[in-house]
């Protein structure tokens, strides 16, 4: 049976919020690539699309953290002996998603954008966004079906 996470609860709100300002902080450094090394001269561009896309790799990271507990949860119920977890297996349970989420999103972004060279430069960074968040996504679907 898959474990449900009900992220409006107290304990996983602050994890949602957390994958949600990483994700932002993310994206206003690809704001500042789009803005300054491509010349993205439409301002809809550069605030309206990282959005969507901030919204999308934010979806993706809390689906990897559910995946995640949920294999944790089988192996607890497997081996139910007493451990002593330290608070960095803790953290890398919160941060594992996340890199994996930037990670994917990171490569696919520069192949996307290397890919796209006879656009014009907005259109090479909506190609490039836009194609790392489904990347991230397709990753985050796999890794979960798995």
């Amino acid at each position: 049976m898959p474990l449900k996470i009900y992220w409006n609860r107290a304990k996983y709100l602050g994890i949602a919020l957390f994958y949600l300002g990483i994700m932002g902080l993310v994206q206003s450094l690809f704001i500042l690539f789009g803005q300054y090394l491509i010349l993205v001269g439409s301002l809809y561009v550069l605030i309206l699309i990282p959005i969507g896309v901030i919204i999308a790799t934010t979806y993706s990271t809390m689906l990897l953290y559910e995946s995640k507990m949920q294999v944790q949860s089988t192996k607890s119920r497997r081996f139910s002996q007493k451990r002593n977890e330290s608070q960095f297996i803790i953290e890398k349970e919160v941060l594992q998603p996340l890199l994996i989420v930037i990670a994917v999103f990171v490569i696919v972004f520069f192949i996307g954008y290397t890919f796209s060279v006879e656009l014009e430069n907005f259109l090479k960074f909506i190609v490039a966004d836009l194609s790392g968040a489904i990347g991230a996504l397709i990753t985050a679907s796999v890794i979960e079906k798995n």
